[in-house]
């Protein structure tokens, strides 16, 4: 058994050569993420990579960013878009050696993007991006040297002022809706959003399963957690009628 409790964790115990090459083990505090790194040792195995080779990496950004997807990003949310806007950091900054990235280089891609006019949020994501990739393979022993970008500091943001519509705006912006939308689904939608701050395609995929006891309950969210909110006995009966109907919020 190569993944076992190791107390609180998981250790990942194997020889993915045989028990004539070279061991690897690894603890995880759950044992999906082992499971994920067995995975990945194994099948870099079965390509013929030794697990953490010695000498030199000479390995290109975009091949980290590549390593760094098959064993991680792919298992996100949004793994293909970050993939592909890392792969689009890599390309600006010349593709370079992921060892030879300097702290240097990256501040000028962020001064670039920041005179690009790139908001302050997005460029910060970017830079917590490229620090995830480095940060994840030193964790899991698949580069030797520290992340380059660790001390560069993401710039600090001013919260927003927050805001919110007034009565009156709710009641025009459900008239507008009410005569002028075609979709069947758009005022109710609205509704549920504005009754609890759910994010549009969570209400879209809304089922009547999830309609009971005088509460909406939204899966497959944003933070990955679910959550239940209640709504008044109005808004419930005409959320229960209209997937009785329906079947479905989503928009067509």
């Amino acid at each position: 058994m190569t993944i076992k409790k190791s107390g609180d964790n998981w250790l990942v115990d194997v020889y993915p050569n045989g028990r004539v090459g070279k061991r690897v083990r690894k603890i995880f505090s759950t044992k999906i993420e082992a499971s994920r790194f067995e995975k990945f040792v194994l099948s870099a195995a079965h390509e013929g990579k030794e697990w953490n080779p010695g000498g030199r990496d000479t390995r290109s950004l975009s091949e980290l960013i590549l390593v760094w997807y098959k064993s991680k990003g792919s298992y996100l949310k949004d793994g293909s878009r970050r993939k592909k806007c890392l792969l689009d950091i890599s390309e600006w900054l010349g593709n370079p050696r992921g060892s030879e990235l300097t702290a240097k280089k990256f501040t000028e891609y962020l001064s670039y993007k920041t005179e690009s006019g790139i908001s302050e949020k997005t460029i910060n994501n970017h830079l917590g991006y490229i620090n995830a990739v480095y940060n994840y393979l030193e964790s899991i022993g698949e580069i030797s040297y520290p992340n380059p970008l660790a001390k560069i500091k993401p710039i600090k943001i001013d919260e927003r002022e927050l805001s919110w519509l007034t009565t009156d705006q709710i009641k025009h912006l459900l008239k507008t809706i009410e005569d002028f939308s075609k979709n069947p689904h758009v005022l109710l939608i609205t509704k549920i959003c504005l009754a609890t701050g759910a994010r549009w395609s969570e209400v879209e995929g809304l089922k009547l399963r999830h309609v009971r006891d005088g509460k909406v309950s939204f899966h497959g969210t944003k933070s990955g957690k679910s959550r239940s909110v209640p709504v008044s006995d109005e808004l419930f009966q005409e959320i229960e009628r209209h997937l009785r109907e329906w079947g479905s919020l989503a928009l067509r």
